[in-house]
């Protein structure tokens, strides 16, 4: 199961949080960690462990060539302006780095989202299914049964 999926509240397909903060190698690192690899770059160990990761993550973008931070800008983010030095790529990169997770739906991006649902079915093949043909599933996914908003 997705871990801490959201659910469309129009087709009930499963959409699993894929935050722009889990491409961050540091992530995942608990804060002892993150001090000690803050430690071996000098820099400043004091803050929240999102300080520390946002440290972190700057300094490897300060050793990327200018055409490797445009390449990152433009896989997280392909509208947003490549235009400027390193620093103010590095600080649009940061700024695209912060940004929170929006979920959406990739049928129906207008329809509300929510992390309260019930039930999981998994439907490889939609046309040999007789679940898919009670809940009117046309495409393959994993989907929930019920979905509650809020």
């Amino acid at each position: 199961m997705p871990k801490n999926p959201f659910a469309c509240s129009e087709c009930h397909m499963i959409i699993p949080e894929e935050s722009k903060q889990s491409f961050s190698l540091y992530s995942n690192m608990k804060k002892v960690a993150l001090v000690e690899e803050l430690e071996n770059r000098d820099l400043g160990k004091i803050g929240k462990v999102d300080e520390l990761v946002e440290r972190l993550i700057k300094s490897d973008y300060e050793k990327l060539e200018l055409d490797e931070l445009l390449a990152k800008l433009v896989e997280c983010s392909p509208q947003a302006d490549t235009k400027g030095g390193k620093a103010e790529i590095i600080s649009k990169l940061m700024t695209e780095y912060s940004k929170k997770y929006d979920p959406k739906c990739k049928h129906h991006p207008s329809a509300p989202v929510s992390s309260d649902w019930t039930g999981y079915v998994v439907v490889l093949d939609p046309s040999r299914s007789e679940i898919a043909n009670r809940l009117n599933i046309e495409a393959p996914g994993n989907y929930a049964l019920k979905v509650n908003l809020r």
